[in-house]
Parts: C-alpha cells; sequence; structure tokens
C-alpha cells in the first residue's frame, strides 16, 4: 500500500475551483525579489473607486514572515512557522479591518493518511470564530469533515467564556487518479451539494466540470447549477480559458507573457448568452510586472 497524505478538507476539489477562478477586477502589479528571499509587492486595482495595497514577503527554510498595508488604513502581517514539529505548519497572524482588530492563529497537520487543520479567530469585541477539519485517506481516496463554531460578542464572552455555538458542519470525499480528480462535498449544515470533476487531459490542456445544488431558504425555490470549464496553453507564454453554466453565463480569459518588457496581461470578461446579443456583464484586465 503506497503512503498517502490526503488534502485538507478545505482544499477538497481544489483542482476545479482554480480553474473556474477568473479576475474580472482591473488591476497593475508591479513585483521584486531579492537573493535572500525577499518580495516586495504593489498593487493598485479597481476604476471607479480605485484602492492599492502595499505586501512585503520574506521566506525563509523555517519560517515565512509577510506584512500588508491597504490605502483604506487595512494593515495585517502573518508568521508562517514551518519546521516547528514534523509535518505541522503553525500560522500567526493580526490585523486591522475597518478598524476592526483581530487575532489568527492556525495549525495545519499532514502526514501518511491523515490530515488536520485548526483555525481561530478572535475580536477586540471579544467575538470569536473556530474551524476545525479532519480528512483521512490512502491510496488516491480521502473523507473528511469540518465544523464552525462562534462565540457572540453580545458580552465579550463575559457571562460565559465557553458559551460557543456550532455555525456549520459538513462533509466529503475526494478521489485523486493518475490524470484525473473528483469530489463531492456539501455545505450549510449539509443542505447545499457540490460535485466536482477535473480532468488534466494533457501537459497543456485541462478540463472540469461541477454541479451545485442550493436548498433555498425560507420556501424559496431550490438552485442546481452546471459548470464546464476548459483551460489550454497554446505555447509557453500564452493561455486561454472558457467557461459555461446553465444559468446562461458564459466567462473567457486570456493570459500572455512578455519577456521584455517583463510583463504579463491577463483579460477576462462574462456574458449573458440570454441575450439575442451576448451582454458583456463584467470584464477586467489585470497587468503583472517584475519577477513574478
Amino acid at each position: 500500500m503506497a503512503e498517502f497524505i490526503p488534502p485538507l478538507f478545505s482544499k477538497f476539489g481544489k483542482p476545479t475551483k482554480d480553474l473556474f477562478d477568473y479576475k474580472f477586477g482591473s488591476s497593475l502589479k508591479v513585483v521584486g525579489k531579492t537573493p535572500d528571499g525577499l518580495k516586495l509587492e504593489t498593487k493598485l486595482k479597481g476604476t471607479k473607486s480605485p484602492s492599492g495595497n502595499v505586501s512585503i514577503t520574506h521566506k525563509e527554510k523555517t519560517h515565512t514572515l509577510e506584512g500588508n498595508l491597504g490605502t483604506g488604513g487595512d494593515a495585517s502581517t502573518k508568521l508562517t512557522l514551518l519546521k516547528l514539529a514534523p509535518n505541522l505548519k503553525v500560522g500567526l497572524s493580526a490585523g486591522s479591518s475597518k478598524g476592526k482588530l483581530s487575532g489568527t492563529a492556525s495549525a495545519d497537520y499532514c502526514r501518511d493518511y491523515v490530515s488536520a487543520n485548526f483555525k481561530a479567530k478572535l475580536l477586540t469585541s471579544g467575538a470569536a470564530d473556530f474551524d476545525a477539519g479532519i480528512s483521512i485517506g490512502t491510496d488516491g481516496l480521502s473523507v473528511g469533515a469540518l465544523a464552525k463554531a462562534a462565540r457572540s460578542s453580545k458580552d465579550g464572552g463575559k457571562t460565559d467564556p465557553w458559551a460557543f455555538q456550532t455555525k456549520d458542519c459538513n462533509v466529503g470525499f475526494q478521489y485523486e487518479g493518475s490524470d484525473y480528480t473528483t469530489a463531492l462535498f456539501t455545505k450549510n449544515w449539509g443542505y447545499d451539494i457540490s460535485l466536482a470533476y477535473h480532468h488534466k487531459v494533457s501537459k497543456k490542456h485541462q478540463v472540469g466540470g461541477q454541479f451545485d445544488y442550493v436548498k433555498g431558504k425560507d420556501g424559496a425555490k431550490d438552485i442546481s447549477t452546471l459548470t464546464l470549464g476548459t483551460k489550454y496553453q497554446l505555447d509557453d507564454n500564452t493561455t486561454v480559458s472558457a467557461l459555461c453554466k446553465t444559468n446562461k453565463k458564459v466567462w473567457v480569459a486570456f493570459s500572455h507573457k512578455l519577456a521584455n518588457p517583463r510583463l504579463k496581461v491577463g483579460v477576462a470578461a462574462e456574458f449573458d448568452s440570454s441575450a439575442l446579443q451576448l451582454d458583456t456583464k463584467k470584464f477586467g484586465v489585470n497587468i503583472t510586472m517584475g519577477d513574478f
């Protein structure tokens, strides 16, 4: 029996999710790197209400340190410990968003046949969110579960610091073949179900599909959606992607890299195929310069 490390539950269906990851917002990003592992990234995004942020990342074999500062006053820092113990990765972060301070601690433990993770986010108001997941597997087959709990900020936990409420609980499985991955996982207490499939046809071509069932709330109609997508690498520098949904949405994307100047350009658009003429609903141009 071959050794097998199952993915974390949060990564079930990830190959399909990555295939469907389209960026519609316009942005300009400049990336610079130094020989000692320091990475500086500056990003400007948006057209109607532009915003920007600067991030600095320093990587070592034993840890990674990140810092982010946004034009809106949001700031965060994160320390990831990679060699604290065998098979264990620990993350510690703190930040401020819209004037609210928070701190997060996480731990991922991945080894043969089992992977587990825990995450806790604490706010200065006393509220807290907790995630805990586990997956076990062998020979490409993995099964797992994830639970989420929270503590209200009404009294900051002063009445009962251990008064937590379970917010969600879900299960799923994933099977990984030599060139394909299929996964089934639930959301919203198991009422919503997703079935994902990804196939690496060749080194340059990949296809995928996902069926999503969302149960209607408060008497609303249940919604079922089928999404099909493909990605093809025309050459070492050019990639095209396409995606369609049964809700009559069509997405297309194009990415190209230039050697001099060192530049990467990505264009993505969403169309509504229900109209006689394809109406553009979303459109984005993303440009990356430097050591991307």
